[in-house]
């Protein structure tokens, strides 16, 4: 759950943006600890301490270098890690991504139809990989900010939500589905000032 605290820090408009994030550690076992070196060239420090770690925005790198990663042993950080680079129209190529297409939803196939929407087109890959190149047809925002789909799938639902920041009156349809692994999440997002078009006393 804390890679969605990392986008968040790496997208916000803040330069002074700072999260803390309690009970987490620098050796930890989890295979998706590696998010802190992953959101490091994505603009996010992490500051490892007693019993938490600090995330700090910091100036990312060089937006037009190709950002290229294996998740084949983090495949669920791919949505996040999608998502804030097309956000930050920085060109990505994720591969390692085989077991996408079997989760709660096909991921790959939902992270092009709700890019789209922000504007964002993906390019066709084979089912293991994610590639993304910024143009100028791809930079433009919607007009409105649209309601994203979240396909019964709760990492969708969080992934999006850090790009309420960018796209104000954004709507999560089917908020509940965080229940399955964080049913705080809008809470806690609202505590940090993130107001999402969504109703957490329905969550």
């Amino acid at each position: 759950a804390a890679s969605y605290w990392y986008e968040l820090v790496a997208l916000s408009t803040d330069a002074e943006a700072c999260i803390h994030l309690p009970h987490l550690h620098k050796d930890s076992l989890q295979g998706d600890s590696r998010v802190s070196d992953f959101f490091r060239p994505l603009g996010v420090t992490t500051i490892f301490a007693d019993e938490e770690v600090v995330l700090r925005k910091t100036q990312s790198e060089a937006a037009d270098a190709v950002f290229r990663l294996d998740l084949s042993r983090q495949p669920d950080l791919a949505q996040t890690i999608a998502v804030t680079c097309a956000m930050q129209q920085r060109p990505f190529h994720l591969t390692g991504l085989q077991t996408l297409k079997i989760k709660e939803t096909d991921r790959i196939e939902a992270l092009r139809r709700e890019l789209k929407k922000l504007g964002c087109l993906l390019d066709e890959a084979n089912a293991s990989e994610l590639m993304f190149q910024p143009t100028a047809e791809n930079a433009q925002k919607p007009e409105q900010a649209p309601s994203i789909d979240t396909y019964d799938d709760h990492r969708m639902a969080m992934s999006f939500a850090p790009c309420a920041g960018l796209f104000p009156g954004l709507r999560i349809n089917h908020p509940e589905v965080v229940s399955k692994s964080y049913p705080g999440f809008w809470q806690d997002l609202q505590s940090v000032g993130i107001k999402m078009e969504t109703a957490p006393e329905h969550v």
